[in-house]
């Protein structure tokens, strides 16, 4: 008797694939105005705890104040620019130096690569004097 072929394997079913779709791209909430503006009170703290008072202004009892633009990116200054002099330039190079000694805050993830536009005031005062 000859051999009896083998019989085909049978093959199953494939298994179906159920395609879902891929979920929606979601847009970033939108950042409350509270945590934008406590961010910015907190930049602007940070430049001010930075400002080292001139000798000469103190030797002179003076007071002063600077008005700075700049923009603010992902924590970096940039475009630096005196709107408002001081009463002494000792005033106006001590404004500047304090925005590159300032160690600013962390930026709130819901404000990474958002780019501010700021103008501040950086006070020089001497202490236990009222304005």
């Amino acid at each position: 008797m000859p051999p009896s072929p083998l019989p085909s394997p049978v093959q199953a079913p494939a298994p179906k694939v159920i395609a879902t779709p891929p979920p929606p791209l979601q847009s970033p909430a939108p950042v409350s105005p509270a945590v934008r503006e406590d961010y910015l009170a907190q930049v602007k703290g940070a430049i001010q705890a930075a400002v080292r008072f001139p000798e000469s202004a103190k030797m002179l009892g003076e007071n002063g104040r600077v008005q700075l633009h700049f923009f603010l990116h992902n924590g970096q200054i940039s475009d630096v620019k005196i709107m408002q002099k001081g009463s002494m330039s000792t005033f106006d190079s001590a404004a500047i130096a304090a925005l590159g000694n300032a160690r600013l805050p962390t930026v709130p993830a819901g404000l990474k690569d958002k780019i501010f536009d700021l103008s501040i005031w950086v006070e020089f005062k001497l202490s236990g004097q009222d304005e």
